[in-house]
């Protein structure tokens, strides 16, 4: 990634992220946006454990950059969950109880990767595609 001129967020080079990766083939979005609070909390939860943690905390250093992205399956999640963590990467699945949704079925509905350069993260989360609403298999229209 290359440095922008006056770009106060680039650190050493790169830009503390966090990224949550949802499956796109199973929600509501309201249940999209409940799930990547759950992957916030994930974050918050383990934060101790994370070297970059409070720099992404510090406005003047992280600035608290989320990146929401697809996948198309679990099995997609869980080989992103594999490459990160080979890169050294924290990240948490994120599964629902199914207490609303899902049949009362716990389902893993998304991965978030903690806080961490942008400089260094795996080729399969670079080529995860940004979230497009046309993925929501079950919206709603209001009147």
């Amino acid at each position: 990634m290359a440095k922008k001129t006056g770009d106060q967020w680039v650190q050493n080079g790169a830009r503390l992220k966090a990224w949550f990766v949802m499956r796109r083939d199973l929600m509501t979005s309201g249940k999209l946006a409940v799930q990547i609070g759950h992957g916030t909390d994930y974050i918050h939860m383990w934060g101790g454990a994370n070297p970059h943690y409070a720099d992404w905390l510090n406005a003047s250093v992280g600035n608290r950059r989320k990146i929401v992205l697809g996948a198309k399956s679990e099995d997609e999640l869980n080989k992103l969950a594999q490459d990160c963590v080979a890169k050294g990467m924290f990240c948490t699945l994120i599964v629902d109880a199914g207490l609303t949704e899902f049949g009362g079925v716990a389902t893993i509905t998304g991965l978030v990767v903690h806080p961490h350069p942008d400089s260094d993260i795996p080729k399969s989360l670079k080529r995860a595609q940004a979230w497009k609403d046309i993925w929501l298999t079950k919206t709603e229209l209001v009147a």
